[in-house]
């Protein structure tokens, strides 16, 4: 009796352990992804830029600096936001990754 209770709790450990090991993986994961796609955004954003910063000098425009100055600040800010979903998306993978050890710890009861 003694050695099943202890093989349960040890099966109960390993399957919190899996769980937490899942969802660790899936939350790297669903980082990894949000950084992929922040990273290509950017990249997108600079040739968007770089195309239109061309474009500008190609018609000879006069005011060139306050459209690289506005262009600029739409890049910081496109940043900031990037950032800030960064860091949503990183408070939700720990948010599912807690959920999903409080459940098997709460199954496992």
């Amino acid at each position: 009796m003694k050695e099943d209770v202890l093989r349960q709790i040890t099966d109960a450990e390993q399957q919190a352990n899996q769980v937490v090991h899942d969802a660790r993986m899936q939350a790297e994961t669903l980082l990894h992804n949000a950084r992929r796609q922040a990273v290509e955004a950017h990249i997108k954003r600079e040739e968007e830029a770089r195309n239109s910063a061309k474009h500008l000098l190609e018609q000879g425009m006069k005011d060139i600096e306050q459209e690289v100055a506005a262009l600029q600040q739409r890049m910081q800010q496109d940043i900031a936001n990037d950032a800030a979903l960064a860091n949503r998306r990183r408070q939700q993978m720990i948010a599912f990754v807690v959920a999903k050890f409080g459940e098997a710890l709460r199954s496992k009861k």
